[in-house]
C-alpha cells in the first residue's frame, strides 16, 4: 500500500478543545428496548464519546443524534440514543460517555505540544536454573502534557485555580482558595473539507504539575502536566 502525507495527521489539522463531563448510564435491557432496538442516553453526548460493555464485554456502539434511534449522529450534532448488534431484553449495559449538555466544549486558544504517556508496572524475578527473568506487567499509569500561549485564564481555571468576574466581564485568576480540578481534553481533526475524521479524547486529567513561563524575550505560555483516568481514540471509516 502506498502512503502520502495526508494519510498521516499534522498538529496544524487538530483543533483541542476542553469541558465536558464524564458519565455513565448502566440499566438491563427489558423487553420496550428489545422491541425499540435503541437505548436512549440521560444526557447528550459528545459525538464519539461512547464506550459500553454488554454483560462485562466491551462492544461498538452506533451513535444516533435523536433520542429514537433514527439519525446516525455527527461532529455536529452530538449523540443522543445509540443502537448494537444483538440487542434483546436482560443484558446488563453500563455505557460510558462525554456530556456535554451539562459542560459544553470550549477551544484550547493557542494550544500547542500536546502528549499522552502511559508506564506499565513491571514485575520481574529470576528463578534458579534460568537465565532469563520472569517478567509481568500490571496496571497502566498514564500522564499527558499541554502548553498553549498566555490568552484566558478560563482554560487554566479548568484544571487548577479559580476566576471570578463580574458583569461586565471583567475577571480575576487566583490560586488562593482552589488548587486542583479534574477535566477533559479532546482532539479533533479536520481533513480539507474540514469534516471531523479523528478524535482524542483525554479524560479524568488532572494536574500534577503547572507552570507559567514570563520570558524576558519570547512568549507568556502555560505549560501542564496532568495524571488521566483514561484515553480514547475515534476515527471515522
Amino acid at each position: 500500500m502506498t502512503y502520502t502525507g495526508s494519510d498521516a495527521t499534522a498538529g496544524s489539522e487538530v483543533h483541542w478543545y476542553y469541558g465536558g463531563t464524564q458519565t455513565t448510564d448502566t440499566q438491563t435491557t427489558d423487553a420496550t428496548d428489545n422491541s425499540n432496538q435503541y437505548i436512549a442516553l440521560s444526557k447528550k453526548a459528545e459525538f464519539g464519546s461512547v464506550q459500553m460493555t454488554k454483560d462485562g464485554t466491551p462492544i461498538f456502539a452506533t451513535e444516533y443524534s435523536d433520542a429514537s434511534g433514527n439519525t446516525l449522529a455527527t461532529d455536529s450534532s452530538g449523540t443522543l440514543s445509540i443502537k448494537y448488534t444483538g440487542l434483546a431484553a436482560s443484558q446488563a449495559l453500563v455505557i460510558d460517555f462525554l456530556d456535554i449538555s451539562s459542560v459544553t466544549l470550549s477551544e484550547v486558544a493557542m494550544c500547542q505540544d500536546v502528549k499522552v504517556s502511559f508506564k506499565l508496572d513491571e514485575i520481574t524475578e529470576s528463578v534458579h536454573g534460568q537465565v532469563m527473568k520472569l517478567k509481568k506487567t500490571g496496571a497502566t499509569d498514564g500522564t499527558a502534557s499541554l502548553e498553549h500561549l498566555d490568552y484566558t485564564a478560563a482554560f487554566l481555571e479548568t484544571f487548577f485555580g479559580d476566576t471570578v468576574a463580574d458583569a461586565s466581564g471583567n475577571m480575576k485568576y487566583s490560586t488562593k482558595y482552589i488548587g486542583a480540578h479534574k477535566g477533559n481534553l479532546i482532539g479533533k481533526r479536520l481533513d480539507a473539507s474540514l469534516a471531523v475524521t479523528k478524535k482524542y479524547f483525554i479524560y479524568g486529567a488532572q494536574p500534577t504539575t503547572v507552570d507559567k513561563d514570563f520570558p524576558n524575550s519570547g512568549m507568556y505560555k502555560d505549560s501542564l502536566s496532568l495524571g488521566i483516568d483514561d484515553y480514547m481514540e475515534w476515527e471515522s471509516v
